[in-house]
């Protein structure tokens, strides 16, 4: 896929951080810690999926090996 800015290791490393979001909000809800955990943990888990990032694509940045360079 070529719109990727993500390797594989930085999409397993934000799936993971966004499931342990999910547990921090899970054990703190009601409270401001967990929605801000909610709330970042699902755009990590989202980009983490896609494997694209919009902040990296706006910075021109990726964690992807260059293919013949």
């Amino acid at each position: 896929m070529p719109f990727r800015t993500e390797s594989n290791r930085d999409r397993v490393i934000r799936i993971l951080a966004a499931f342990v979001l999910a547990y921090i909000a899970w054990a703190n809800w009601p409270g401001t810690v967990a929605i801000l955990s909610v709330i970042v943990g699902a755009i990590l888990l989202v980009t983490g999926v896609v494997g694209w990032c919009a902040a990296s694509a706006l910075f021109g940045l990726s964690t992807r090996k260059k293919i013949g360079a």
